[in-house]
């Protein structure tokens, strides 16, 4: 129960306990800080934490850049291309999906780009030759939108036919 003087504030033992707590704490935190193996660790974390933080900011940066000589909007595209095994793009075949407009805020749309080996119905990307993709979307239009992604769904079916699919 909690201790009171006669004026309705907590009395003088009461104050001088929650004092100690506090002096505690700062005792404890002190014996924390002299540590040196929490205070690497701490160091550490912080490092890979930023590190992580700052290729993520630069990460648009240094594709255009650097990786496309500056070109925005060949540096935009990269964001999905075929590869070959030797680790190059696959010159020649579509690589972007069909456009999709949002008209109003608010408005749920999908974005949906079937890639094929082979050219038949349904199939928005023809990649006769790719050993690998790497997929992504570009958000193009006026700046200043806000845009949520809920999913990113990549699907691999080889167990349709071309008969099943169309």
């Amino acid at each position: 129960m909690k201790e009171l003087a006669e004026d309705g504030l907590p009395a003088p033992s009461a104050l001088r306990a929650f004092g100690n707590v506090i002096m505690d704490f700062f005792r404890g935190f002190a014996t924390t800080l002299k540590f040196t193996p929490f205070l690497k660790l701490c160091l550490a974390t912080f490092m890979v934490f930023n590190g992580f933080m700052m290729v993520a900011a630069f990460q648009s940066y240094v594709i255009i850049y650097y990786v496309f000589q500056g070109d925005q909007a060949l540096g935009a595209e990269y964001a999905g291309w075929a590869g070959t095994a030797g680790g190059s793009n696959l010159a020649g075949v579509v690589q972007t999906g069909p456009s999709v407009s949002i008209d109003g805020y608010g408005e749920v749309v999908e974005v949906k780009a079937i890639v094929g080996t082979g050219s038949r119905t349904g199939v928005d990307m023809v990649w006769s030759g790719a050993s690998y993709g790497h997929f992504g979307l570009d958000l193009t239009g006026p700046n200043g939108g806000l845009v949520r992604i809920d999913d990113i769904e990549i699907d691999d079916q080889p167990r349709h036919s071309a008969a099943d699919i169309a």
